[in-house]
């Protein structure tokens, strides 16, 4: 199994040794933005594709990955502890099921 807590310091190092951006939140946030869109651009031009190869969409989805694990480590958030904290925040949601058939979460019912 892979060690979130170490990714996010091979992440950072990787920054360091490059001389990425460090320092500057909001620029860091607009990186992550603009991977999340090349997310959606790989898996629509996958959905186009005769032979729905997923491997641009593998890459963009790992580029999202690493630009969230080194703002976790800039921001010295121990992303692995806050993801399974909210895995299981998510598994004791109750949800309720619309009339059109998707579901909403019930606000503050939680066990």
């Amino acid at each position: 199994m892979v060690d979130l807590r170490d990714l996010q310091r091979a992440v950072y190092q990787n920054k360091v040794e490059h001389g990425f951006n460090l320092t500057d939140m909001r620029l860091e946030v607009c990186y992550l933005y603009n991977e999340v869109t090349e997310v959606f651009r790989a898996y629509e031009d996958m959905r186009n594709r005769a032979d729905g190869d997923s491997s641009e969409l593998a890459e963009e989805m790992a580029d999202v990955a690493i630009y969230l694990l080194g703002f976790a480590q800039m921001n010295n958030v121990d992303l692995e502890s806050a993801i399974l904290a909210k895995i299981e925040k998510n598994r004791r949601r109750k949800y309720v099921q619309r009339e059109d058939g998707t579901y909403t979460k019930i606000e503050n019912a939680i066990d």
